[in-house]
């Protein structure tokens, strides 16, 4: 029995694995911890993981490229008090952009002294919508989150495939809470 309950143990402590953040300078302004393994995406790689007509400020993936952490900016120009209005500006977007969305949470957070909108969700793409992926449909998990900077909108997204949702669900909110604007 006591050695059923050992190997239960491990069994779960494999099973929550955690990822050991260290800090990444995304520019000048920006900082944030990422999992050691996450790198760089290339930029001549950005377009086959990053469908926007906008390249992102910087893309990393983890070591498999199935795990995704972005930044990103929109030239909307909002106020600070627009905080709310922004938050129902974006649901909208993310209900226009995605398919089978399943919101998880949806708040507004102070994480380092400035305000974040945050959304949590799953999605799934159909097969038709995906001719560029090439494959049946899409299901993902995603943790964005934006926050106001002088005017503009800043969007930090972590993404995996829903199938691995849970090993990394808790380490997207970590690495959220990590992001340090100057």
């Amino acid at each position: 029995m006591q050695r059923h309950l050992i190997l239960l143990f491990l069994v779960l402590l494999l099973s929550a694995q955690q990822y050991r953040l260290v800090k990444v300078k995304v520019d000048k302004n920006i900082s944030v911890k990422l999992p050691s393994d996450f790198t760089l995406v290339p930029e001549g790689d950005v377009g086959t993981k990053y469908i926007s007509y906008r390249s992102p400020i910087a893309l990393y993936s983890n070591s498999t490229k199935e795990v995704d952490f972005s930044v990103n900016f929109s030239v909307s120009k909002w106020q600070s008090s627009d905080l709310e209005l922004v938050q129902s500006f974006y649901k909208s977007n993310i209900a226009y952009l995605f398919d089978n969305i399943e919101f998880l949470s949806e708040s507004i957070e102070e994480i380092i002294e400035r305000k974040y909108i945050v959304f949590e969700f799953t999605s799934a793409i159909s097969e038709a919508q995906s001719v560029l992926r090439q494959g049946a449909s899409i299901k993902k998990y995603y943790y964005i989150q934006y926050t106001l900077m002088q005017g503009s909108v800043l969007i930090f997204s972590f993404s995996t495939p829903q199938r691995i949702m849970n090993e990394w669900r808790s380490t997207a909110g970590e690495i959220m809470h990590t992001v340090k604007i100057k």
